[in-house]
């Protein structure tokens, strides 16, 4: 190729000289239609990370018209930065849509840009994400899934505050195989596993409560609360970026119960600022009070705002300031101070007693002192106006010391205690009661780590939809674990409906076995087609027993039923119609026969009916209302039973029938309960054994239902042990049968 003329380069000279003279914004006029994507991304992106963009927006959408998943290794997927862009020029809207297009195309691509990720996701509302579920679902998985794959440590920040949000619910062992830090560790510290998306990926499955739908009821639930929780419970000096009420609100949903405690009440505010009492309104906390009384008798919390404006989990001394009750001395100050402390804690727990009853003791407490010194001051009182030697004998009658503290018109009060009686004075008082608070809140805290599960769903809550009646004995397996037989059945009727004849249905059922922690071990899927008009009149449709196997010290139980209309099909075949009825049983903190080989051991007691009774013909019972014709047997196992020098092992057996007859208004002056009981003895060479009890219920036969409580008692006459079993039913009386 010939050389270009001295005149031509001369030429060329001047427009690159002009170039390099032009600003950026021109630049970018000059660049030709076919210049690199990555130019112009790369330039975009400077543009905006000097607060220009404005003029990174159109070149940005340029991008994207061409290649809506255009993405580079150093800057990312274009797609972020336009709704960057557009978010700092206030056109959130548009920068969602942008976001949204923009995951769409990275999962056509099957591709991750972490950041354009958790920008959709972040966009979202509980209100939009009624509509984008699918996709905020697949979008959570490709993150969740992905944790050990983060690159910069921008990238880390964010698969940490995923990872921040899954953390409350994962037990230790879980949690070691995300993160190579202990539980105490900083999550700013947080390195991930090397196989934690694998592990995320078998953890969520586990959860998964219908395995046969596409979808993962227990995620889509998690993602909804983390939505819901940014929105409501953000925090963003944490990693999580959500405080303590969005962490719970992930673990356990919306709360059945929620309370805020003001300071708006005037008597409240008459007594406790006063002149001389240095504490202002503002020092008194905002708070939430939210309970889940279905999880636990302690599922109560208390979230009180700290000074950069996030709720933290707090106990109810948190919601007095501490400088009302750190007086050291009994000066005329401090007592004025602390009897501010007195009415304020009185107003605080009467308001906490009536969301708790646990609040209940201390309140009563409070009340019955500041009652006391209310008494004292209005004796003071009159005692001011007797004479002198009134006076002398009033003291003597109350045998308590008085004084007046605080300066002022109307701020004065009189405060008083009694060495006799052993009062204290309120400085001594609301010292006394500030460590008994905090020892409570701290003995609550205790029990609620140990009596909370670590996640909860919603997706289990019991429905009255199909009233299904279900039991769920335990046994000893030979190699020590335990077994859980579940039996259930369903009375046709709520099969059937209002309606007089129904469409023959298919009855689904699904057993989830949890483990202590509460993830899913095991499940069990069974179908059971239903033709209500060919049961041959059965009041009653029970399917035969299924049982899980577990070594776990606590076990809960899943279980859902969910009755679907079928149809025929115009080429005779069947499909499944609309739903008619479902419901959800959970069976909790089921815990395992003892499994020690020296020590006597019994099952649960399986109640079971036989038309002969007899245990030949005899089937599992799981209804607990039953009529006084119903032969019923009561099937259990002995275990561990001890041999004597005669190589043979001896035991009693005993029941005890209880019968208490449901009388109304005759109640209030009396039980009517009855007992029958009977004992035997038996010897047999095996340490393992099968017992039936025939119980004869026409004895207990009467007008009225009653309820009937059957107590079995074994015991090892060899060492002494004994164990003992309870089932419980409604025996119907024969007033319910005409």
């Amino acid at each position: 190729m010939a050389s270009a003329s001295p005149a031509r380069h001369a030429g060329l000279c001047f427009l690159l000289l002009t170039a390099l003279l032009l600003t950026k914004e021109s630049a970018w006029a000059q660049q030709s239609p076919t210049a690199s994507a990555e130019i112009q991304l790369a330039t975009a992106v400077d543009a905006i990370s000097e607060g220009r963009s404005t003029e990174a927006v159109p070149v940005l959408t340029d991008i994207l018209s061409r290649d809506p998943a255009c993405c580079n290794n150093e800057h990312g997927a274009a797609a972020y930065w336009l709704g960057k862009a557009l978010t700092e020029q206030g056109r959130h809207e548009k920068a969602r849509q942008v976001w949204r297009s923009g995951v769409e195309a990275m999962h056509a691509a099957d591709w991750l840009d972490i950041r354009l990720a958790d920008a959709f996701l972040s966009s979202l509302t509980p209100a939009l994400l009624r509509a984008e579920r699918p996709l905020a679902l697949k979008t959570y998985e490709s993150i969740i899934y992905s944790v050990d794959d983060a690159g910069s440590e921008g990238e880390r920040d964010i698969y940490r505050r995923y990872a921040a949000e899954m953390e409350p619910l994962l037990s230790d062992e879980s949690l070691n195989q995300l993160i190579e830090q202990p539980r105490d560790a900083s999550p700013e510290t947080w390195t991930f596993a090397d196989s934690a998306g694998a592990f995320a990926r078998a953890w969520w499955s586990r959860l998964d409560p219908i395995p046969s739908t596409e979808t993962n009821e227990r995620m889509e639930e998690h993602v909804a609360r983390s939505i819901h929780a940014r929105q409501a419970y953000r925090c963003p000096h944490r990693a999580s970026g959500l405080d303590d009420r969005g962490i719970t609100y992930i673990r356990f949903g919306e709360p059945r119960r929620t309370k805020v405690i003001d300071y708006e009440d005037s008597e409240f505010r008459e007594e406790v600022f006063r002149f001389g009492v240095a504490v202002a309104p503002r020092e008194f906390p905002d708070n939430e009070l939210w309970r889940y009384d279905s999880l636990a008798d302690v599922g109560y919390y208390i979230f009180t705002e700290n000074n950069r404006q996030c709720y933290e989990s707090s106990g109810a001394l948190d919601l007095l300031p501490s400088r009302l009750y750190q007086n050291r001395g009994r000066t005329d100050r401090a007592q004025n101070i602390s009897y501010s402390a007195l009415m304020a804690l009185r107003y605080i727990f009467s308001e906490l007693a009536l969301f708790h009853p646990d609040f209940s003791p201390v309140y009563s407490e409070i009340s019955r002192y500041a009652t006391y010194q209310e008494s004292r001051a209005s004796a003071a009182e009159v005692r001011d106006k007797l004479s002198a030697e009134q006076e002398t004998n009033q003291k003597i009658y109350t045998q308590s010391e008085s004084e007046t503290v605080g300066t002022g018109l109307g701020q004065t009060r009189t405060v008083s205690s009694s060495s006799n009686f052993g009062i204290d004075s309120p400085v001594g008082f609301v010292r006394t009661m500030a460590t008994t608070i905090r020892q409570q809140d701290h003995a609550t805290r205790y029990q609620r780590s140990k009596d909370m599960p670590r996640h909860a769903t919603d997706l289990l809550a019991a429905s009255a939809a199909l009233p299904v009646s279900v039991r769920t004995p335990r046994f000893l397996n030979s190699d020590g674990s335990t077994r859980v037989e579940v039996y259930w059945g369903v009375q046709t009727s709520h099969l059937r409906g209002a309606q007089p004849a129904v469409r023959p249905s298919m009855l689904m059922f699904s057993a989830v076995q949890y483990d202590a922690e509460h993830e899913s071990t095991d499940r069990v899927d069974r179908r059971h087609f239903v033709d209500i008009e060919s049961l041959n009149g059965n009041t009653i449709f029970a399917s035969s027993p299924i049982s899980f196997d577990s070594r776990s010290w606590l076990v809960h139980l899943g279980l859902e039923w969910s009755q679907f209309e079928v149809r025929s099909t115009t080429s005779g075949s069947t499909r499944l119609g609309k739903r008619l009825r479902q419901t959800t049983i959970r069976a909790d903190s089921l815990r395992p026969i003892r499994a020690t080989p020296d020590r006597l051991a019994m099952s649960d007691l399986r109640a079971m009916v036989s038309p002969s009774g007899t245990p030949a013909d005899a089937i599992a019972f799981p209804f607990s209302t039953i009529g006084p014709d119903t032969p019923l047997l009561l099937y259990f196992e002995l275990y561990h039973l001890a041999y004597d020098e005669d190589d043979q092992t001896r035991y009693t057996i005993s029941y005890e029938v209880e019968a208490e007859t449901q009388g109304g208004w005759t109640r209030l002056f009396g039980d009517d309960v009855r007992k029958t009981s009977t004992e035997a003895e038996y010897t047999t060479s095996a340490r393992r054994t099968e017992e039936y009890i025939y119980l004869d219920l026409t004895q207990l036969r009467q007008e009225k239902n009653q309820d009937v409580r059957v107590t079995v008692r074994a015991t090892d006459t060899v060492t002494g042990v004994s164990a003992s079993r309870t089932t419980e039913f409604e025996l119907v009386g024969s007033d319910a049968l005409k």
